[in-house]
């Protein structure tokens, strides 16, 4: 699989900006807590992340292009 992952590290410190290319579906995982309010956007639409194992969540990104906010 071929992934391409930029991380923007400009703007708020609060929040990670992610620009990323698949060719295929994946699953991005994250070392947080899951919290059902959680504030992530895909292509400036609001996502909710997945409950993992904890600590973990999940996020669920289709192939293409993407810009997602973390």
């Amino acid at each position: 699989m071929d992934l391409t992952l930029n991380v923007n590290g400009e703007g708020d410190p609060n929040q990670r900006m992610l620009s990323l290319m698949t060719p295929q579906p994946i699953r991005l995982v994250r070392l947080e807590v899951y919290h059902p309010q959680g504030s992530s956007q895909l292509d400036g639409k609001r996502i909710e992340a997945k409950p993992l194992k904890l600590p973990f969540s999940v996020i669920e990104i289709p192939a293409g292009d993407h810009e997602l906010a973390l």
